[in-house]
């Protein structure tokens, strides 16, 4: 969420929340990253990127998850 990406995130990230993934407004811009740049999807613990990598997989975008989400980063990078 919003407000989660202002407490942490990971440096250089962009910020699209699950709704802009659900509702296809955060599509586009995620495939234009695509292009250039791997994609990997992280939330708070995990469970809202699991969401979002179906939802890119179903618009035949490849993504990654972080995996235990921002807090497993925390404790393993910082």
């Amino acid at each position: 969420t919003p407000e989660e990406f202002k407490i942490r995130s990971i440096q250089k990230s962009v910020s699209i929340p699950l709704a802009d993934i659900q509702n296809g407004k955060g599509i586009e811009e995620i495939r234009k990253m695509s292009l250039t740049k791997n994609i990997y999807v992280y939330c708070k613990t995990g469970g809202r990127s699991k969401k979002a990598i179906l939802i890119l997989k179903n618009h035949n975008i490849n993504a990654g998850n972080v995996v235990g989400g921002i807090e497993s980063w925390v404790r393993l990078y910082c």
